[in-house]
């Protein structure tokens, strides 16, 4: 009888942990098409309403939902009671804030170099003129649909070797047990 239970523990373990694996992928690709929504949003703001970033950041977070809206909100917010704190520096800190593995409410989906990215499109946001702005925008988000493309060709190549991984793992974990 403790036999069955523990296969069936170690069985449902191994293949849990593929499984885990296999939805934080996912969830890296949701998180990026929400920020491509996001700068979709921003662009559309700046350039149709022609609203200053602290408005334009709480109308697009108004907008969304999740993380991402959460990172827009309290930036705005910041930004319109912290007088004298750059944008790039407020922008930083709510980066690392938001979607660093420190955070619970992250769990480290984004990879280090994403970060470094995401902060080096703020520390440009705030210094341009609205051309330059909406180009930066632009460009940030052609890189962010490069890099989920790859994340879902990445999930398509490797979730079935996952889940075989799991079940094979926990298979000769058992046989080596009993």
């Amino acid at each position: 009888m403790y036999k069955i239970l523990g296969v069936v523990l170690i069985m449902t373990g191994s293949i849990g942990v593929s499984c885990r694996i296999i939805h934080d992928m996912k969830k890296e690709v949701e998180l990026k098409k929400n920020l491509i929504k996001m700068l979709q949003l921003l662009e559309s703001e700046i350039r149709h309403h022609h609203l200053n970033l602290p408005e334009c950041f709480a109308v697009t977070a108004g907008r969304l939902t999740g993380q991402v809206a959460a990172f827009l909100m309290d930036l705005s917010d910041d930004l319109k009671n912290k007088m004298g704190t750059s944008l790039s520096e407020l922008w930083q800190e709510k980066v690392r804030i938001h979607f660093t593995s420190g955070n619970d409410a992250a769990d480290g989906i984004l990879g280090e170099c994403e970060i470094v990215q995401l902060c080096r499109f703020g520390t440009e946001l705030g210094f341009s003129d609205q051309t330059i702005q909406l180009n930066m925008i632009r460009q940030y988000e052609q890189q962010l649909q490069e890099d989920m493309d790859r994340a879902v060709m990445k999930i398509r190549e490797t979730s079935r070797i996952y889940r075989t991984m799991g079940i094979l793992g926990g298979a000769f974990l058992v046989i080596m047990l009993l």
